[in-house]
């Protein structure tokens, strides 16, 4: 390890200060539902939590300031959630290896990284940082936006050592969720985020492949935009870190309440879903006239001084064919499979019910329907000359519901050809997107083709 310099010198001041807390996302929710399923509720008690910070921050203070101030970043530390990943971070601090740290990467709207390298001012060149063995991965706080933690090697959840990033959107869906999650151990403050922001913005720190120049690692280097993109960049163009402190939490960046305000940021389709918080911690969830399909609910947990974090809960509502007759049919026609099964044809115009599934949440199987909505087959010809056969229809997603484009040469002898498909246009005259297949393979002889919609429920 590098012994520090007096400017690097540290004095920790150990433990939380009793009443200091961070909020964070301990569980993001997802809600699957069939439709006509009660009402869900959610306790955001459970989803989101607050943590215990240490007394003091680390600050990262750089080479680059603003109206005389430096561009600092306060790393709040958790005390206690991820104490492995705490105090290998307080060790790299104290040994003085983040000194002079540059930071190596930033990809705008997902991350800013350092700890893998430092300015030797000796020799002149950028170092590796000399790191302690890995450590056990602890990931269990969600990688949401301000959130700190350490950068691993792919495949290897055990892997982190010296590197550590800022989460700069809301990266749990996928970060949580590869390399057994990325272990969050600290949380840039309220008031420095901005500073992280300005590291992560390309319009004033353009991103440089520098690989050629200064290794593997530096591939998305943010330098400042003084720099042409010739060359190699000069130290005071790259973002490095000046000083590393200890630094008492102001009171404005850590709340003494442990109780957190709730609220409904967004719906992405309030026609579809009903939301209301219950009681101050109880999220409704509500499906509106047996709609089936996607929506996001953003909720958002605020702290006492403002600190923020949320959850977007991803709602997927489904359609059981049996619920969908149940809803179309009386009572008596709905007993009956001549009526009402998936392979009956209740209104007499040669399509099966389990096609009107496909494309409606309710209809009256007795009434004509739009011609627009029924399959449509053509042919695409393809700029080698190939003609390729197409349908065009109606569908909703339907999880329970297959279906297969076919082939015959042979009259009745039907065999699964493969197709790819794509969505084309909102529904006319029907509840489902309009949805275009295309047989990969071109049509190369005399031959039928149809589309074949399969029931996989037991």
């Amino acid at each position: 390890m590098r012994l520090p310099s007096l400017a690097a010198m540290l004095v920790l001041l150990a433990g939380p200060l009793p009443g200091q807390f961070l909020p964070v996302l301990n569980n993001p929710a997802s809600v699957d539902v069939l439709v006509g399923d009660p009402d869900t509720t959610i306790n955001l008690n459970h989803v989101f939590g607050m943590e215990a910070i240490d007394n003091s921050v680390v600050r990262f203070s750089s080479n680059f300031s603003s109206s005389g101030n430096p561009l600092v970043l306060d790393i709040a530390l958790f005390s206690t959630r991820a104490p492995v990943s705490r105090s290998n971070f307080l060790t790299y601090v104290t040994d003085g290896d983040y000194l002079n740290s540059v930071v190596h990467r930033s990809v705008p709207g997902f991350i800013v990284q350092g700890g893998a390298h430092f300015f030797n001012s000796q020799s002149g060149f950028v170092e590796s940082i000399p790191t302690d063995p890995s450590i056990p991965n602890e990931f269990g706080i969600s990688n949401t936006p301000q959130t700190v933690a350490y950068a691993k090697v792919a495949g290897f959840p055990n892997s982190a050592t010296s590197q550590w990033f800022v989460n700069m959107g809301e990266n749990g869906d996928n970060l949580d969720n590869q390399n057994s999650g990325f272990t969050v151990f600290g949380r840039v403050t309220q008031s420095t985020f901005a500073n992280a922001q300005t590291f992560n913005n390309p319009g004033i720190f353009p991103i440089n492949d520098l690989t050629g120049i200064l290794g593997p690692n530096f591939s998305d280097t943010p330098v400042f935009n003084s720099f042409d993109g010739t060359g190699l960049p000069t130290l005071n163009e790259l973002i490095f870190f000046t000083s590393v402190s200890m630094e008492p939490i102001s009171s404005a960046d850590a709340g003494q309440d442990t109780n957190l305000t709730f609220a409904i940021e967004s719906n992405s389709d309030s026609f579809f879903i009903d939301d209301e918080i219950i009681n101050g911690n109880i999220l409704r969830l509500g499906v509106l006239d047996n709609q089936t399909g996607n929506a996001t609910v953003v909720v958002s947990a605020t702290d006492s001084v403002g600190n923020v974090v949320r959850d977007s809960i991803q709602i997927s509502v489904e359609d059981t064919y049996e619920r969908w007759r149940n809803r179309n049919f009386s009572p008596a026609d709905a007993a009956d499979d001549a009526i009402s099964g998936p392979d009956a044809d209740s209104n007499g115009d040669g399509y099966a019910n389990l096609i009107y599934f496909s494309m409606f949440r309710n209809f009256d199987p007795f009434s004509p329907v739009p011609t627009v909505v029924r399959p449509r087959l053509s042919t695409n010809t393809r700029q080698n000359g190939d003609r390729h056969v197409q349908f065009t229809f109606n569908t909703r997603n339907i999880v329970p519901m297959t279906i297969f484009l076919q082939k015959a040469t042979t009259l009745g002898d039907w065999k699964d050809v493969l197709y790819d498909s794509a969505v084309i246009g909102t529904g006319q005259g029907s509840d489902a997107p309009i949805v275009r297949i295309e047989a990969v393979e071109p049509i190369e002889e005399p031959c039928q083709y149809r589309v074949k919609w399969v029931l996989n429920e037991s």
